[in-house]
């Protein structure tokens, strides 16, 4: 009679206290009166404190399953009237077996087995009852089950769930089996998953706040093994289960507490699968997987980025292996199948939204976005001869395209992604250096061949990081913000310029010293000289207050072009010599770097430097060849006018792509005019 009434169910009926209180002493007193357990009631209230008389424990064994049995049964009949207190009678019915059924309290499967007829009935019973409600909702265990489940269906799960957790083998496994891994059965393990001893510490809620409550309050609790066992079965149908799929929008962070090792490898195969199918189904599964994917990285990347860098290009190397051996599954184990996709195609599917959640989301350590680039950056030196980590460190920091979008939006999101991107451009440029010292040495000698993979790699790691990440250092630089950082980053990029120059060779008192580096080394040197350093010096006056006097910043037209493009002009009408080659060489890597700055260049950049470049090709192009110092003096001026040739082009072209954008945006709303660059 009390559990059927609804009047004053919630919020109670005056004088004594809550409803839920009101009806909680009724219980109890109930219990007492009936001899099920003896209580001593305390408050009316509903605080009363068990002290269950351990010589004098009666069970009116008829009674106390009537009571169960009626409970149950409006659960079974859908009542959601009474649904936050059918859980607490039940605890109560319950309370002299730890808040179990006394056949499930009682079980164990060493003594009595586990096949069906050894089970506890109460389980048993539950878990058709499970399998019914679900055929009755339309589920069939079929991927396109997309049912809401209601309250009391839920309070059922929720039992289960308890069940379970307290005797995990063979219930669990039972489960799964008997009823496949439709809704209800998913609903369980994801309460198994979630249970108190997660990331999570707030139960999961039965069936709504007051269920809530009332499971707070229960001892059972799953223990990381069960965790990792239900965790495995909704792995494997991560990419088809659509009641999983809602769960998994709702509560992204559901799989944090299983170990990476777990995880991850099942996650990119479930991404992998999708991918190579059509269909709204398997967009929903790549979706799913790239959002459990993006949770395990934004929590994992600032305080284990070293392990989660390693297990994620471990890996995507599969995948690479598996596709040159044109096979779909790997030797590793066999229960894993990967399809064959490539490690580049695979990380363009989740990367993207890794990197806009780690510049964007403000909850997240702000430190997260480098970690993970700069423990990916240790893997790639470690390990030069494997594409992996490039591929992935370039899929999550993209090409530099988004970055403005995301420094546009309002003050206080745009200044955190500013901030995030200067940590993480300085904390790569650091590393870079670290690794170009120890693989050069102090000392400007000639390298070994077999060292150039040691060598080439800082300079690609350099050159994968978008070029607009370096402008923003450089314009903070201009300001007063990150002040501590300032003369740490003017100190690296000098440091950087030095690097290159040497590789370049540009400097004349180097010139003897005749340091031997591959034409690999130099072009990549001369194109990082164009995108890591600014174009036109910044003096002391151009800096915020916190450099030191006399300290400036290195530039690429003051360290690279200015020095190349004398030495030829000053050379040219002299004797000929040995030296004229490496002459020509100096000043066709300065061109080759002016050309690549044209094509990185902002349009709010200063486009003087321009103007020097421009002055010295003209000059070139006006040469005309002679047969005065040989046909390999000829030979050398004609590649040079080549190359100022492609400079003058390139600079047409790109002013013209500029203007088309700016009218573009301009008919898009924008009253943004021509940017200085394509002014000058």
């Amino acid at each position: 009679h009390l559990l059927s009434k609804q009047k004053n169910r919630m919020d109670g009926g005056g004088g004594g206290g809550g409803g839920i209180d009101n009806i909680m002493f009724v219980v109890g007193k109930c219990h007492n009166d009936y001899s099920f357990v003896d209580h001593d009631v305390t408050s009316i209230n509903g605080n009363a404190t068990d002290s269950v008389s351990t010589n004098s424990v009666t069970v009116e064994t008829n009674l106390l399953q009537q009571a169960v049995e009626y409970t149950l049964n409006l659960l079974r009949s859908k009542s959601e009237e009474c649904v936050d207190l059918v859980l607490i009678v039940l605890e109560r019915l319950w309370s002299s077996s730890d808040g179990l059924p006394m056949d499930i309290f009682d079980y164990n499967s060493a003594n009595t087995g586990t096949d069906a007829p050894s089970l506890p009935s109460s389980f048993l019973s539950l878990v058709d009852t499970l399998r019914d409600t679900s055929s009755l909702s339309g589920d069939e265990g079929d991927s396109s089950s997309s049912s809401k489940l209601d309250s009391s269906t839920r309070a059922m799960c929720y039992l289960m769930k308890r069940f379970i957790a307290t005797k995990p083998n063979p219930l669990l496994p039972f489960l799964v089996s008997r009823n496949g891994l439709i809704d209800t059965t998913v609903e369980v393990l994801v309460m198994l998953l979630t249970s108190s001893g997660t990331n999570n510490n707030n139960r999961e809620s039965a069936a709504n706040t007051s269920i809530s409550c009332t499971a707070s309050n229960s001892s059972s609790s799953a223990s990381q093994d069960i965790r990792e066992m239900a965790g495995k079965e909704l792995l494997t149908i991560i990419g088809s289960n659509s009641y999983l799929c809602q769960k998994i929008r709702t509560k992204p962070g559901m799989f944090s507490s299983l170990p990476l090792s777990l995880t991850i490898p099942r996650l990119l195969s479930s991404t992998a699968s999708a991918s190579s199918s059509n269909g709204v189904s398997s967009a929903k599964a790549s979706s799913a997987a790239c959002t459990v994917l993006t949770d395990i990285v934004e929590r994992y990347a600032a305080t284990n980025a070293d392990m989660l860098a390693k297990i994620l290009i471990d890996e995507l190397s599969k995948y690479d292996e598996g596709a040159s051996k044109g096979q779909s599954k790997t030797e590793r184990s066999p229960e894993h199948d990967y399809p064959m996709i490539s490690s580049n195609a695979l990380c363009a599917k989740f990367t993207g939204s890794w990197r806009r959640s780690l510049l964007e989301n403000p909850a997240r350590e702000s430190n997260a976005y480098a970690n993970i680039l700069v423990e990916i950056g240790n893997i790639m030196f470690q390990i030069p001869q494997s594409s992996v980590p490039l591929t992935l460190f370039g899929a999550i920091v993209g090409d530099g395209s988004d970055i403005q979008g995301l420094l546009s939006k309002n003050q206080g999101a745009s200044c955190h992604c500013e901030a995030r991107i200067f940590r993480v451009t300085l904390d790569l440029l650091e590393l870079s250096l670290d690794k170009l010292k120890k693989s050069t040495g102090t000392s400007r000698q000639s390298l070994p061949t077999p060292n150039l993979f040691s060598r080439l790699s800082p300079l690609l790691l350099l050159r994968r990081i978008p070029s607009s990440y370096f402008r923003t250092l450089h314009r903070i630089l201009i300001g007063t913000r990150h002040q501590s950082d300032n003369k740490r980053a003017v100190r690296m990029i000098n440091e950087l310029s030095d690097f290159l120059v040497a590789r370049l060779d540009v400097e004349t008192k180097g010139h003897h010293q005749h340091i031997t580096f591959t034409a690999e080394e130099r072009q990549l040197s001369a194109e990082l000289a164009a995108r890591c350093l600014p174009f036109v010096g910044w003096r002391k006056q151009d800096v915020n207050e916190n450099l030191e006097v006399g300290e400036s910043l290195n530039c690429c037209f003051d360290r690279v072009c200015a020095p190349a493009f004398t030495e030829l002009l000053e050379s040219r009408f002299g004797p000929s010599d040995c030296s004229m080659e490496e002459t020509f060489k100096r000043a066709r890597a300065a061109v080759y770097a002016a050309c690549h700055y044209v094509s990185v260049a902002e349009d709010n950049e200063n486009g003087i430097g321009i103007f020097g470049i421009l002055a010295f090709v003209l000059k070139v192009i006006s040469i005309e060849p002679t047969d005065n110092q040989g046909n390999a003096y000829d030979g050398h001026l004609i590649q040079l006018q080549t190359g100022c040739i492609d400079f003058i082009t390139l600079c047409l072209i790109s002013c013209v792509q500029r203007q088309l954008q700016c009218e573009q945006d301009r008919e898009g709303g924008s009253r943004l005019s021509n940017g200085p660059l394509v002014q000058e």
